[in-house]
């Protein structure tokens, strides 16, 4: 199905995808994000994995499967793939293909929030981490809700960004605004070169 809006992407970064506290060890949760069907599980030992929806032997959704010790097994053939995307174990069969491999996204969880990695070319992070966002959030009550502690900082960090880029965004457009039109009452005549925007029928 052709995109309402060709040409456009999600901008590249980190995203929430689930609370920490709704995975637990040994669960699986069917997602979609990015247009794009996913599989979120939790090991036994408590590692996250996030792997795309559909095992690469025959295409069942992993979604339908278990997960077994440190991964994650196909309801159709019983194929286990770890949280690297590795294919493990095949049933009735001691040698595994090299491609054998499900598509692994990077994954950290921060302040009780299961976080992956996006870019539209499939790039990695190259270093970056939300983790490096923790000296930017201070102690305290304010940054947590009461009913079960889920510290909000990211929500904030990010709320503040955008307006810092709207505000940014409206000064320049006011800037250019009166460089062709002038500030006759700040004593500011219109630049050189840029005709009045009273003369362009602003």
């Amino acid at each position: 199905m052709p995109s309402r809006f060709p040409g456009l992407s999600y901008p590249s970064g980190w995203f929430r995808i689930a609370k920490s506290g709704d995975l637990k060890p040994g669960q699986i949760r069917s997602l979609r994000y990015f247009g794009l069907d996913l599989v979120l599980f939790r090991t036994a030992s408590g590692q996250v994995g996030l792997l795309n929806a559909f095992c690469p032997h025959l295409g069942a959704h992993l979604g339908l499967g278990t997960v077994q010790e440190d991964a994650i097994r196909c309801a159709f053939h019983g194929w286990q793939f770890n949280t690297e995307g590795v294919c493990t174990r095949i049933p009735g069969d001691r040698r595994i293909p090299p491609k054998a491999r499900a598509h692994k996204w990077p994954t950290c969880e921060l302040n009780g929030q299961i976080m992956t990695y996006y870019h539209p070319r499939g790039s990695a992070p190259a270093g970056s981490s939300p983790h490096s966002l923790r000296p930017l959030i201070p102690p305290g009550p304010a940054f947590t809700t009461a009913r079960a502690g889920a510290s909000r900082p990211i929500l904030r960090i990010c709320s503040r960004t955008l307006w810092t880029w709207h505000i940014s965004r409206y000064s320049m457009a006011n800037m250019h605004h009166s460089l062709r039109s002038g500030r006759p009452d700040l004593g500011f005549p219109a630049a050189d070169g840029i005709e009045p925007a009273a003369a362009l029928g602003a």
